[in-house]
């Protein structure tokens, strides 16, 4: 059985924050003050973090240290996870933030106040990028790790930091645009963004036949682009239509049953040419 840790993630993930709170009581120029409770923080970060190791089970293929709230409104929950993948990179991402303030500890010398604001607001915004299981909550952490690393390179970047800065926010928005596009999307054919549920819903529900084809087409370019040369040619059809295999294979001995992920283009005239994924 799972061990059950109680907002432990959500301290994980927002204990940073805290100390950020610490850091803007303090004067501007207390150098030395913003130094040492940014490391403290970091360190207490790390120590925390180094709890998912007493109550994570390797053996257990399943998410870990369940947090599920409402949020807002029905669709919309506050849900943080630990997987296989995230427990790692968890552990790496509080571990090398003290190493980071380490190797600005003189490097920095110009507004160092902002400087370790926004490493901790960083942090903060990683780690809840990897727990959130929520698309939309994913979205937040996503965007919130842009804004201070904008003004880090612009601030204190070396030569041409400014360009460098643009040029990041640039592109990592376009990215962002057409992440929300496809986040939206899954709502809008799911109902939910948790991504759980989204799972669910993809592995029990038919997808419209272009979305079908477009998936496979990209995951197996050369074997759709040969069957449905073969579908014209046999039957003279210009747009074949990809469905799955388990709901025409049902009367084939060991068909969909043995094949639940089997999917084909189905020709307006009765013939099948099935792709194996």
């Amino acid at each position: 059985m799972v061990p059950n840790q109680p907002l432990l993630l959500t301290v994980v993930t927002f204990l940073p924050l805290l100390s950020v709170a610490a850091l803007l009581l303090l004067r501007s120029d207390d150098h030395v003050w913003i130094r040492r409770i940014a490391l403290t923080a970091s360190l207490a970060e790390f120590a925390v973090s180094l709890l998912l190791l007493r109550g994570f089970d390797s053996n257990n293929a399943v998410y870990q240290f369940t947090e599920y709230h409402r949020w807002i409104g029905d669709s919309i929950p506050y849900h943080l996870v630990v997987d296989g993948i995230s427990f790692f990179l968890v552990l790496l991402t509080t571990f090398l933030t003290p190493l980071a303030i380490l190797c600005s500890w003189q490097s920095i010398r110009e507004n160092v106040k902002g400087f370790f604001i926004s490493l901790l607001v960083i942090e903060t915004a990683m780690i809840g990028v990897f727990l959130a299981l929520d698309l939309f909550l994913f979205f937040v952490f996503w965007e919130l790790t842009l804004i201070p690393m904008y003004f880090m390179i612009g601030m204190w970047g070396h030569e041409r930091r400014i360009y460098a800065a643009v040029k990041f926010i640039l592109y990592t928005m376009l990215g962002s645009i057409l992440m929300l596009v496809a986040i939206l999307w899954l709502y809008g054919l799911s109902g939910s963004f948790d991504l759980d549920v989204i799972q669910q819903y993809l592995a029990a529900t038919l997808l419209p036949h272009t979305t079908e084809l477009l998936l496979n087409r990209l995951q197996q370019p050369e074997q759709v682009s040969r069957v449905e040369m073969s579908c014209q040619r046999r039957y003279r059809i210009n747009k074949p239509r990809l469905v799955r295999a388990r709901h025409w294979l049902g009367s084939v001995p060991g068909g969909a049953g043995n094949h639940p992920d089997t999917l084909c283009l189905e020709c307006h005239q009765g013939g099948r040419e099935r792709i194996e994924r």
